[in-house]
C-alpha cells in the first residue's frame, strides 16, 4: 500500500510582516497532489509553546 505522509511544521513568527500574503491555497493543493500526499500531520502547538486560536 502507497503511503506518504507529510509533517507540516511551521516555525514563523506572525509578527513578521506580511507572512502569509503570498500563500496560494489552489498552488498548495496542486503541490501535495503531484506529491501524491495520503496524510498530514499538523501540531497545534509549536516550539515556542505558542497554540493555534
Amino acid at each position: 500500500m502507497r503511503f506518504r505522509q507529510v509533517h507540516l511544521d511551521f516555525h514563523t513568527s506572525e509578527a513578521i510582516k506580511g507572512i502569509g500574503s503570498q500563500f496560494n491555497k489552489r498552488q498548495f493543493q496542486d503541490m501535495l497532489r503531484t506529491g501524491h500526499v495520503d496524510s498530514i500531520t499538523v501540531f497545534a502547538k509549536c516550539h515556542h509553546g505558542w497554540l493555534i486560536t
